[in-house]
């Protein structure tokens, strides 16, 4: 609530959860900027908004955790998406992507392309590995 409250203060946004609504498709495909806050533990840290924000072309501001398996994936912060810390830092980044068009086209471009080159089959393998190795399973 308090990163909605943020963002509705400082920008021209749509907040909330657009998946329940007929117009999902509309919103994602006119936003500049996808917003992202995942929630820990690790497992659920690349929910479904950035990988819908992928295939759109979006580009990502997603929020730093601790543990993080969108780079394990094979993002790369800089490149396909780009990493917030705080709310301070969210605003900059913000203000920032909205008056650099190209560069954040670009950062877009990139995730979508690097998503593209990635089948189920990759994913669910990397996966996989990401989960044996955090539990220790199977070894």
């Amino acid at each position: 609530v308090a990163l909605w409250d943020m963002l509705k203060q400082n920008f021209n946004v749509y907040c909330g959860d657009s998946k329940l609504e007929s117009n999902y498709v509309k919103h994602m495909s006119e936003c500049l900027i996808v917003v992202n806050q995942p929630t820990e533990p690790w497992d659920i840290t690349t929910g479904s908004r950035s990988w819908e924000a992928i295939g759109f072309g979006k580009f990502i501001l997603q929020k730093k955790l601790r543990i993080d398996e969108f780079e394990r994936l094979g993002f790369i912060d800089g490149r396909d998406f780009v990493y917030w810390y705080t709310f301070e830092d969210l605003k900059d980044k913000i203000k920032y992507y909205l008056e650099h068009d190209r560069e954040r086209m670009k950062i877009a471009k990139s995730g979508n392309r690097n998503a593209q080159h990635m089948s189920m089959q990759d994913q669910v393998k990397k996966m996989e590995k990401l989960i044996v190795k955090e539990f220790n399973l199977w070894e």
